[in-house]
């Protein structure tokens, strides 16, 4: 009678869960939340001043160690090119853990990653992964565009593509 139980319980445990999505806690029409962080080249950033400038903010969190983060880099510059209406940003995210270990990244790997890869990027360093997980980064890459009320109006995990509508009708927003 208990196994008949516990196997009852379980299975109803698991539709459940399958049943319902994960919930992050940040989608699209959220304000987005608030921080502060360096910049690559040591300066500081508070996304607020940010908006007071009236553009869109595009933020990709990316680590140096993410396969499928330098995949998508090269289409992530060639956005920033074309659309100068909006501030893009790229958030270094350390702290994250793979397998039982901290992954912790080198200022200087970021550095030389895009300088091989001939890019020129804002990049912001989120040392502890605190940004990363008030924005419900726990996989990378994750995009997110901000609009200048501070609303969150775009948001994916995964690499995106540059031709993907919701994501070109994000960018062009006023």
């Amino acid at each position: 009678m208990i196994r008949f139980t516990i196997k009852y319980i379980s299975t109803l445990l698991l539709i459940l869960s399958v049943g319902f999505p994960a919930d992050d806690g940040l989608k699209v029409g959220d304000q987005a939340p608030s921080f502060y962080l360096i910049t690559l080249d040591g300066r500081n950033f508070f996304i607020s001043d940010e908006l007071k400038k009236g553009k869109p903010i595009f933020l990709n969190f990316f680590a140096t160690w993410c396969g499928p983060c330098k995949k998508e880099l090269p289409d992530l510059y060639e956005m920033s090119q074309s659309y100068k209406n909006v501030s893009f940003y790229l958030i270094d995210v350390s702290n994250l853990e793979q397998n039982g270990k901290k992954l912790v990244e080198d200022p200087q790997e970021v550095k030389a990653l895009l300088e091989k890869m001939e890019i020129e990027f804002p990049v912001l360093m989120d040392k502890y992964g605190l940004i990363a997980k008030k924005y419900g980064a726990f996989i990378l890459p994750k995009t997110v565009i901000i609009n200048p009320e501070g609303i969150l109006i775009f948001e994916q995990t995964g690499i995106i593509s540059k031709d993907d509508p919701e994501l070109i009708q994000a960018l062009q927003a006023p």
